[in-house]
Formats: structure tokens, sequence, C-alpha cells
């Protein structure tokens, strides 16, 4: 039995890509939301920035892999990863950008680094998640 099921689930092709679709666009509002505040969240939650953007965008790596997962993979392995992959950095990117413009914030090429990492970290994650548990026959 696969991480995200959806063979299971009998929906029709439209409901099945906002299934898809709209966990990405609910991450990236509360990326975008807490790029907004003016304070640090590592200052509030006490760890490292980078740490706390590879979190977030493990997260939307995972969500970004499972969205693309239909069709992506069919193409092979690599080609999956790599569109994932330019996705996340893509939307790293925005959110640095995006931090500029926010008193008491800064874009960083190091969290823009530390959005990639995590962003194929949550894809690789995805990937042995989807597969799911690998049965024994004896």
């Amino acid at each position: 039995m696969a991480f995200f099921p959806l063979k299971k689930i009998k929906i029709s092709s439209v409901w099945e890509k906002l299934y898809r679709v709209v966990p990405v666009i609910l991450f990236l509002g509360l990326i975008y939301y807490t790029s907004s505040l003016t304070f640090s969240s590592s200052e509030s939650v006490g760890l490292p920035d980078y740490i706390l953007h590879c979190c977030e965008f493990s997260a939307l790596g995972l969500f970004t892999a499972r969205m693309l997962t239909s069709k992506s993979t069919q193409k092979g392995p690599l080609l999956f990863i790599l569109s994932a992959l330019l996705f996340v950095i893509g939307c790293g990117w925005l959110d640095e950008i995006h931090q500029s413009f926010v008193p008491t914030r800064e874009q960083s090429v190091q969290d823009l680094i530390a959005d990639a990492i995590g962003g194929l970290c949550g894809i690789v994650a995805y990937l042995f998640l989807s597969r799911g548990p690998k049965h024994n026959h004896q």
C-alpha cells in the first residue's frame, strides 16, 4: 500500500487534480504568510534560520512531488526529481525576493540553498514513502 493511495479513492480527474494541487497552494500560502512576519521566526523558535528553511521546504518538496507524480514519474525519475526541484527552488527564490521587501527581513543565498536542500530531501522522502512497505514472501 502506497503512502498516498490515490488509486483506492474513486474521484473524478478534476477532484484528483485538486487533491494534488491544493496542498501545494495552501503550503505556499503558509510560507508567504510566515515570510511576511516582521520578526525572525528563528528568534521565536530558537532554531537557526537555515534549519527552519530546510524543514519548511522539505514539506513543500514532498507536496510538490505528490502533485507531480501522475505524469512526471512515467518519463523517468531523474526528470521527475529535476521538475519538482526546479519548482521548489523557484518558490524559494520568490520567497527570498518577497522577504527583501519586509521590514527586519532580508534575502539570503544561504536561505535559498537551505530551501533547495530541504526541497530535495522532501522529494526523495516522497519517492521512498510512495513505494509503500515491501512484503517478504517466505
